[in-house]
């Protein structure tokens, strides 16, 4: 409902979950156009849904393709994940 009075592709709307399958508070969506997102970050910026102040960033689809992967929220691998024994000394 946040973004009713915008033109977004209705079925692209994703919550962003964490390992337990509970949401983040992050959401992505797909507007019709860049122009049309860039208007819903202008007006919207700093709005509330009920008590929670909202951010909004522009990003691109590639993003939102990796959007809820194994990947954080930035895109980044953790590098964490591929340490092993064999190669922690390196």
């Amino acid at each position: 409902k946040f973004f009713t009075q915008y033109r977004f592709i209705q079925n692209s709307v994703i919550f962003g979950m964490n390992k337990d399958d509970r949401r983040t508070g992050y959401v992505a969506l797909l507007f019709e156009s860049e122009e049309e997102a860039s208007k819903a970050v202008k007006e919207k910026q700093g709005a509330s849904i009920r008590h929670r102040w909202i951010e909004l960033f522009l990003k691109d689809y590639g993003f939102y393709c990796k959007f809820n992967s194994k990947r954080n929220v930035d895109g980044y691998v953790p590098l964490a994940s591929f340490i092993t024994k064999e190669n922690k000394s390196r």
